[in-house]
């Protein structure tokens, strides 16, 4: 990334003014949406831009950006297709830095779409203005109080500052994951939907991330990547410092015609780019359930020193399944030392348990609820044991017992609970907000564990 780039970014993310065009106080419309919302998160100066309105929701209305008075840094465009070029143009002659177009009807339309689409690029340029989009929903960035994800503003919600940084090409899926991820208790730098790609593209946000000092894990949703040699060249520098996790989609031929028709970007076959992506460190998915499951890993775990894992569960046959699942993954399930299995032996009754690896403790927890937490301490403390996956229930003192012990540990620990989480959303919550990544089930957890384990040996041996 030159510095060019990196300074108009900056002041995107952290406007001295912005500048919302097709801002309206006429309930309904997203117009009004954003303006509320925006005003709602407490970012100032907003300038709503309407020529039709004096004021909306309090706040003075311009005809256009050149009547405003003040530096404006940031536009946010909510306009129809043919009236784009022009506020663009506006944009330029303002001195704008950069602006986020929502609207579609470009590159993903055709050629027509695709000319008009370069001819606002020109424009741009020209100007020194940088676009996010068109065809996206621009950025969430909670350290300037600026949202522009439409059900975000809309559900009111408002996520701490933090960690996680992403770019994806699909607006939707960081909008839902700034939802999840808030109920999670993760915390956001920046999240960036590019849209089109038409000037700044997913290449120039991964560098941004990976310079970005607020920025620990980064996220992304890839359709497909016009040039993939830049973006892998990046991502193997940044994989060295930070995680980075990505789901990539339009690998198959119904996807790349899905991918196509969505933003216009080039797909590619499943084997060279999930390929190309590990040489370079990247963590891959398939899935949003997967792209939750690993951030969840990697934002609360410790590293891993390697890839051993003990199986501690309640349910014999659930703590052998989950035994193959972890070796499916990669995962070593090592014998537990004599003394780890000496002291066990000294609480956990003989009758219906067994102390290798799985340990499983049977029935017994049913009638004395300390057990758990006492032989998940000593387990971890095995030095053959790297990580810890624990199949919980919903028995009464189970969790409170496990969340002391996790303060104490310095190797990762994650939970697979027993019931689904619309039958005991309790738990999961108990456990999401102390720092414990708890998973739907064991296959699950033995993924994410594998995910973290793999990435941190990638990185041990650059």
């Amino acid at each position: 990334m030159n510095h060019e780039t990196k300074t108009s970014l900056d002041r995107m993310f952290f406007p001295r003014g912005l500048a919302l065009i097709g801002a309206s106080s006429t309930p309904g419309k997203m117009g009004a949406v954003f303006t509320e919302g925006i005003i709602r998160m407490g970012y100032t100066p907003l300038y709503p831009v309407n020529p039709k309105e004096q004021t909306i929701f309090g706040l003075r209305a311009y005809p256009t950006v050149s009547d405003i008075e003040g530096p404006v840094d940031l536009a946010i465009i909510l306009l129809p297709t043919a009236a784009v070029r022009q506020t663009v143009e506006e944009c330029a002659r303002k001195g704008v830095a950069g602006a986020v177009i929502f609207s579609a009807g470009f590159g993903e339309q055709g050629e027509e779409g695709l000319q008009l689409q370069e001819e606002i690029v020109g424009i741009a340029r020209r100007a020194g203005m940088r676009l996010i989009g068109p065809n996206g929903l621009g950025f969430y960035c909670p350290a300037s109080k600026i949202a522009s994800f439409p059900k975000v503003l809309m559900e009111k919600v408002e996520a701490p500052c933090g960690r996680v940084g992403g770019v994806s090409q699909s607006g939707s899926f960081l909008d839902n994951l700034t939802i999840v991820g808030t109920a999670l208790g993760f915390g956001f730098s920046k999240l960036v939907s590019s849209g089109n790609e038409s000037d700044l593209t997913a290449v120039d946000f991964l560098e941004y991330l990976g310079q970005d000092a607020d920025t620990e894990i980064i996220v992304s949703y890839l359709e497909g990547v016009r040039n993939g040699t830049p973006y892998i060249e990046a991502a193997k520098k940044i994989s060295r410092r930070k995680p980075i996790i990505v789901w990539k989609t339009g690998i198959t031929e119904s996807g790349a015609r899905a991918a196509s028709s969505h933003t216009g970007s080039l797909a590619g076959s499943r084997e060279i780019w999930e390929g190309m992506f590990r040489q370079a460190g990247i963590v891959v998915v398939r899935s949003q359930e997967e792209m939750i499951d690993d951030l969840i890993a990697f934002h609360y775990l410790p590293p891993p020193r390697g890839r051993r894992v003990a199986i501690l569960s309640g349910p014999g046959g659930i703590g052998v399944g989950a035994a193959d699942t972890c070796a499916d993954h990669g995962l070593q399930v090592v014998g537990l030392s004599e003394e780890t299995r000496r002291q066990l032996s000294t609480f956990i009754p003989s009758v219906g348990t067994a102390l290798g690896n799985p340990v499983d403790m049977g029935p017994a927890i049913l009638v004395n609820p300390e057990i758990p937490a006492q032989a998940t301490a000593i387990v971890a403390a095995d030095p053959r044991v790297d990580m810890v996956l624990l199949i919980g229930t919903d028995i009464p003192g189970f969790r409170e017992g496990i969340a002391e012990v996790v303060k104490t540990l310095d190797k990762p620990l994650v939970t697979a609970q027993t019931s689904l989480p619309q039958h005991i959303p309790e738990e999961y919550n108990y456990y999401a907000g102390r720092g414990i990544p708890v998973y739907a089930d064991a296959s699950r957890a033995a993924r994410s564990l594998a995910a973290l384990a793999h990435w941190h040996e990638w990185r041990s041996r650059q």
